[in-house]
């Protein structure tokens, strides 16, 4: 209700308080069991969305718009002096309510550094999405992406225990794994 009410009305007075303060508590509860926010020192200082990770460890297809069927997408958080194991947490937001949430109760974060999170839909809904970053129950970032809107093709999964990789495939090709002298998966249209 009270986002209904700051989109609305945004100028009523405390709207926009009463809302980070719910949610901080709400965050508080999730991370301690408790309403009361602990102190966060630190700082989150950049949050970016990519597509996937790539084999040597950067990120690829990074950006604020995703095509309709993206199956999953990042949260890149970069973060500086932030508390030796400090608990955080992301919540996303699409279109305005809810979608998902991820929380770390006992991180392996300690300084400056960066971290990411993935957000699978398989495929991920059309929509505007809000990444909120909460490190010790108070809100440090929020930042959006959007994933478009368009026709999706139908995609199969395949799974090959001889090269030991996955992939997926549209669901009108044939996929099989000839494992002949040169070894090779074969997929054909």
């Amino acid at each position: 209700d009270l986002i209904d009410l700051a989109t609305v009305a945004p100028e009523t007075p405390g709207v926009a308080a009463a809302l980070l303060r719910l949610k901080e508590t709400s965050a508080s509860l999730i991370l301690f069991g408790r309403p009361e926010p602990e102190l966060a020192s630190g700082r989150v200082e950049a949050v970016r969305f990519a597509g996937s990770v790539a084999a040597d460890g950067g990120f690829v297809d990074v950006g604020e718009t995703f095509t309709a069927g993206t199956p999953a997408v990042l949260t890149v958080i970069g973060y500086a002096d932030l508390p030796a194991g400090a608990p955080w947490m992301v919540r996303w937001y699409r279109d305005g309510e809810l979608y998902d949430w991820y929380v770390e109760q006992e991180s392996q974060i300690d300084g400056s550094g960066q971290m990411w999170v993935r957000l699978a839909g398989s495929p991920m809904p059309a929509g505007d999405y809000t990444a909120e970053v909460y490190v010790g129950g108070k809100l440090l970032s929020s930042s959006g992406f959007t994933v478009q809107a368009g026709d999706v093709v139908a995609m199969k999964p395949f799974a090959s225990s001889y090269f030991h990789l996955a992939f997926n495939y549209p669901s009108d090709w044939v996929v099989t794994e000839e494992r002949a002298s040169d070894g090779y998966v074969f997929a054909s249209p």
